[in-house]
């Protein structure tokens, strides 16, 4: 039952395009992003959500990236998010997601550890 909340859950922040939050983590991680929008994993239209929110990012003139969480520790499995960061600390995520919002861009800010990879 869960699973299915979970994906009834996801596909609605899709078809909005407003980011899933990450689940919370017993472990202080050390880097800090904001994430602007998140999809699940295999959605059929994963890459073009996150790179639409990268071009609205650009526009308010904030770069980005989207990545698979696959990637970072702390943040909820089997997602494909449009991220900035890591930031130096929170009081530099807080002002960029303040930038966002001006733009009319919503977003989160989360610790998590980069794995790194390819």
């Amino acid at each position: 039952m869960k699973a299915k909340v979970f994906s009834l859950l996801a596909l609605a922040c899709a078809v909005t395009q407003m980011p899933v939050l990450a689940q919370p983590s017993q472990t202080q991680h050390p880097h800090i992003f904001n994430i602007y929008a998140s999809v699940q994993e295999g959605h059929p239209q994963e890459v073009e959500i996150t790179q639409a929110k990268i071009v609205e990012l650009e526009r308010c003139g904030i770069a980005a990236i989207s990545d698979s969480t696959v990637r970072y520790e702390g943040l909820a499995p089997s997602l494909y998010i449009t991220l900035t960061g890591p930031h130096r600390d929170l009081t530099i995520a807080k002002a960029e997601l303040q930038k966002a919002k001006t733009c009319g861009i919503e977003g989160y800010t989360r610790r998590a550890t980069f794995l790194g990879g390819e």
